[in-house]
């Protein structure tokens, strides 16, 4: 009679990381009640969509006491016409000092004393670990707009659109500069959220892609 031993495998180093990858993205996934981003939309697991107007911002102590009562009715107008659910978000969102880290470059290379050349490799320097230590943020503020969708999807989703457009139109008139979100605005919203720290120095994905990032675990 012949036995036969079966041996387990071994798995290597490299497997094993892909396998812990694997298993990360598939929590990450799974956390996220979200299943797509598109069409500026954000759909839902539970059969909800979400549309984002970006709100802007007024600096209310550069205004005259008239003013003030003047943009604090015109806000109250428009927020009081929302006639579908609605909610506010405010975050701390890192700011994008590449382009002013790019611009030191440029300068840096075109001039010709040195003492100059120093400084500017020191704001350089300065911005960078501002950059990377996420001590540069701004505070952003959105309107979350959410509807159901049933039995007649692009409806429901042509009129939430059409209703955030009138919304983010009726802000503007209040003096706060806003608009509908972009896909990619959206995906960058999402990639703040999740990964709060990596977005001081990540820029978020370009595409929806498979897998939503694994930062949330720290990993």
């Amino acid at each position: 009679m012949n036995i036969f031993t079966l041996k387990r495998k071994k798995i290597t180093t490299e497997e094993k990381k892909e396998i812990e990858m694997t298993s990360n993205k598939q929590n990450a996934q799974n956390w996220f009640n979200i299943s797509d981003v598109n069409d500026s939309l954000i759909f839902k697991k539970d059969q909800k969509i979400i549309a984002l107007i970006r709100v802007g911002t007024v600096n209310m102590s550069l205004l005259s006491k008239n003013e003030k009562d003047m943009r604090i009715r015109q806000l109250f107008e428009v927020m009081n016409g929302i006639n579908t659910r609605y909610k506010i978000l405010s975050i701390a969102r890192p700011v994008d000092l590449d382009g002013f880290i790019e611009q030191l470059k440029v300068k840096q290379s075109q001039e010709t004393i040195g003492m100059k050349k120093r400084l500017l490799n020191n704001a350089m320097n300065h911005a960078a670990i501002m950059a990377s230590g996420g001590e540069a943020v701004e505070q952003q503020f959105y309107l979350l707009m959410e509807s159901d969708i049933s039995s007649n999807p692009e409806y429901e989703k042509n009129t939430l659109l059409r209703t955030t457009k009138e919304i983010a139109s009726n802000l503007n008139s209040a003096g706060l500069g806003s608009h509908l979100c972009t896909n990619q605005e959206i995906r960058d919203l999402l990639f703040i959220f999740s990964n709060p720290q990596q977005a001081a120095y990540e820029r978020a994905p370009q595409n929806n892609g498979p897998y939503f990032t694994n930062y949330v675990e720290g990993k």
